[in-house]
């Protein structure tokens, strides 16, 4: 049975003459008997694993437990400890082929299949059929000792099972301690016969490499001898078909060439052509034979002095190489690249001349082409603005061609305008840019990019003195070689800029200038505010001074000044006067009026000082504040909105319930806190409070009021001034954010623009509503946080 499944190796025994002993070719053969063998059981061990599984999951797919099925352990078993047992032999028959190891891994896992078999199938006696099998199998290694490791796997297997788990071997559910024995038995009977078999075949094949040996030794001394006794024949053989193949090759070279070939005699009468001259002139052999070479291959169109040449090349029996145009025989023109050569013979005399001619019509309709295009590609360039210039990619970029526009672009002298193909690109630029640009055009070269400069060049004139600086604007492409893949050549446009960069150097300028006109617009606009604020508290300075200056002008202290000049005319007679002089009883009487008189002028006095201190320390404080907004420009921070709001009404100068307007704060919660630029939301709370308190203005004392309110949206903060004033009308609502436009009479309209805009660099915007005129209006700042 093992023999009948033994490949046969006698069918492929490998050539023996490439080993140096017949050991080395016995163990080439065996190796070469092991790539099959493994091959064959890595199939076995993948249909095993397949055969298996489609087996577990036909019968037993599932294990119930009353109403709930769950995946049966046998398909668990079969799937993974049968992958497992497959992928270690395969993995040891892919990695390690020939390594003795491996035959008994594979016998080993082989049986750990039969015994899986016998599991999943509960016991029963057809699957231990599996293993009879197996051994039988594994006998085509020829080796006997994989045998003796598969019987010992495989009765552990059944003792160890056959005491604690009889019943996944023997398929009873009661332990023996002998059955084991009986199976084991059966597998050393087979192992008896098959071990013997495998030592003889063994040994069969190593016999029969040793005698194929010996032949293929035999065999290359045989070979060796004749080939000593056929040498010398063969250099006679060799010399004499040496003629005959230069004959053979010389004629299918000139039959199966392209080219025309004609032999001539000595006047260049033709006496052979080749196929080739028939198909280029269209004369066949019997319409060329004996006729003069010359007069075929010229026509009416040929150069003349090409058509002299030839004339006298048959003349003087010399040769003769050039381009002609020629005619078929049916006066087709065509250019033929033709060389005429004399054939002497062992005396020196020319008998024969050898003409050959090559038809070169789509070479000149090509050159033609090209020639025709870079023409024109010339023309192009030379006539589009700025220049084309190509130059290597490495070292200093020597320019290997340039346009004619180049030297008028770089500004060079006519006497020197001639840029050879040799120059230096970089030496062309100006000195203060040249590292600049060196360094930015090595890494150009390195990535291979396309690229954009900007740089100056030096000047290249006879008269250094009326050089003017000169802008170039390079775009251009690398060039990578095919071979190195480096960059080879940067293909370059060069546009003359110098002007757009002296009007962006204008435009700079005027930039700069517009910017320090917005800054001082923007100073003059808080100065504005300021003097504004300021200018109302002032108004309640005037007043408290005007009220000093009267009360100091009709003060009782004049009085006074009487009484002492009559107390001084009776200072003798002080007594009697005060006591019989009707003027002096009524003294005292005048004293305690004047005394109260003053103590009434000394609190109204009081009063109208702290009122003016009051309002002095409110000068300053806005002074002081709008110092403090130009030192928090642009910085973001943690703010919360009562702050903001208070700081805004005493930044424009409004006090609460200050003038008989009425001020109302109202915040949806008690600590609204955001991170946002306190100086722009100060600047603008600050102008809608003012705008507000200018349209109440109007309005009786008491009756004015001014709402601030402020609640949080779920990505903003809301900020609202509204007012009970003068409105706005609908066709003013889309005109009030525009610079200059006011409705005050004494406005710039500068306020709510410069407000707009710094909502929106706060990312917020600012809107207005309102009902219509004497209807109040609404200002709504919406920011971002």
């Amino acid at each position: 049975m093992a023999s009948l499944r033994m490949p046969n190796v006698l069918n492929h025994l490998p050539s023996s003459e490439q080993y140096s002993n017949a050991q080395e070719y016995f163990e080439a053969t065996y190796e070469q008997d092991l790539r099959r063998i493994n091959r064959l059981m890595i199939a076995l061990m993948v249909l095993q694993w397949l055969a298996a599984m489609a087996a577990a999951l036909f019968f037993t797919p599932h294990t119930y437990l009353g109403q709930q099925s769950a995946v049966h352990a046998h398909v668990w078993a079969t799937a993974l400890i049968g992958f497992a047992i497959s992928g270690s032999a395969i993995l040891a028959m892919r990695y390690r082929p020939y390594s003795p190891n491996t035959r008994h891994i594979v016998a080993a896992m082989q049986m750990l299949w039969g015994a899986l078999i016998i599991h999943v199938s509960g016991g029963r006696i057809e699957a231990h059929f599996h293993i009879f099998v197996s051994i039988a199998i594994l006998s085509i290694y020829r080796d006997w000792r994989i045998l003796v490791t598969a019987t010992v796997v495989i009765a552990l297997d059944h003792y160890i099972r056959g005491i604690y788990y009889p019943l996944s071997v023997f398929g009873v559910s009661t332990a023996s301690e002998y059955r084991w024995l009986e199976h084991s038995v059966w597998v050393c009977f087979e192992v008896a016969f098959l071990g013997p078999s495998c030592a003889r075949n063994y040994r069969e094949i190593r016999e029969l490499c040793n005698r194929q040996f010996e032949l293929t030794e035999a065999k290359q001394t045989l070979d060796h001898q004749v080939a000593i006794r056929t040498h010398a024949l063969e250099i006679t053989n060799q010399q004499l078909s040496k003629k005959t193949i230069e004959s053979e090759m010389l004629a299918v070279v000139a039959r199966y060439t392209d080219n025309a070939v004609a032999i001539t005699d000595c006047q260049l009468n033709i006496q052979w052509i080749n196929e080739s001259f028939t198909r280029i002139t269209g004369r066949s052999e019997e319409n060329a034979m004996g006729k003069c070479l010359v007069d075929l291959l010229l026509c009416s169109g040929t150069d003349r002095f090409a058509a002299k040449r030839l004339m006298l090349a048959g003349e003087l029996q010399q040769g003769f190489t050039g381009d002609l145009l020629s005619a078929d025989v049916h006066g087709r023109g065509y250019w033929a690249s033709a060389e005429i050569r004399p054939i002497p013979d062992e005396k020196g005399n020319i008998n024969r001349f050898i003409a050959i001619q090559r038809d070169i019509t789509k070479l000149k309709t090509a050159e033609t082409s090209l020639r025709s295009a870079e023409q024109r590609m010339r023309s192009l360039m030379n006539n589009v603005p700025g220049a084309y210039v190509r130059r290597q990619g490495i070292g200093e970029q020597r320019i290997s061609y340039a346009s004619d526009t180049l030297g008028d672009l770089m500004r060079v002298d006519p006497a020197v305008r001639k840029l050879g193909t040799t120059s230096s690109y970089l030496e062309l630029i100006a000195a203060e840019d040249r590292e600049r640009v060196t360094e930015q055009l090595r890494e150009i070269t390195s990535e291979g990019q396309v690229f954009e400069l900007e740089y100056r060049i030096g000047c290249h004139s006879a008269t250094p003195d009326q050089c003017k600086p000169l802008w170039i604007w390079e775009r251009g492409q690398c060039i990578r070689s095919q071979t190195t893949n480096h960059c080879a050549l940067l293909d370059s446009v060069l546009l003359d800029i110098t002007d757009r960069v002296a009007v962006q150097s204008q435009n700079a300028a005027l930039q700069e200038e517009m910017v320090s006109l917005s800054r001082n617009a923007g100073m003059a606009e808080v100065a504005t505010g300021v003097l504004h604020n300021v200018g109302n508290v002032l108004n309640s300075v005037n007043t408290s001074v005007a009220l000093l200056t009267r009360q100091t002008r009709n003060s009782a202290l004049n009085s006074l000044q009487r009484v002492c000049d009559l107390v001084s005319q009776h200072e003798q007679s002080f007594d009697q006067f005060v006591s019989q002089d009707p003027r002096g009883k009524r003294l005292p009487e005048f004293l305690s009026a004047v005394t109260n008189a003053m103590q009434d002028e000394q609190g109204v006095v009081q009063t109208e000082l702290e009122s003016l201190v009051s309002n002095v320390e409110h000068i300053i404080a806005i002074v002081k504040f709008q110092q403090s907004l130009a030192g928090d420009t642009c910085v973001v921070q943690k703010l919360e909105a009562k702050d903001i709001i208070q700081q805004a009404i005493n930044g424009c100068g409004l006090r609460r319930h200050d003038d008989g307007v009425h001020v109302q704060i109202e915040v949806d919660s008690l600590q609204i806190e955001f991170e946002s630029d306190r100086h722009r939301i100060l600047q603008i709370l600050i102008n809608l409070l003012r705008n507000a308190r200018d349209a109440i203005s109007d309005r009786e004392a008491g009756t004015g009021k001014i709402t601030i309110r402020c609640w949080r949206q779920p990505h903003a903060i809301c900020f609202s001034v509204s007012d009970n004033g003068v409105g706005i009308a609908p066709d003013a609502l889309t005109k009030v954010f525009r610079s200059g436009y006011t409705s005050k009479s004494h406005g710039h309209g500068f306020g709510l623009h410069s407000s707009a805009n710094a909502a929106e660099e706060l990312g917020g915007r600012l809107t207005a509503a309102s009902d219509g005129p004497e209807k109040g209006a609404e200002f709504t700042l919406t920011i971002p946080v």
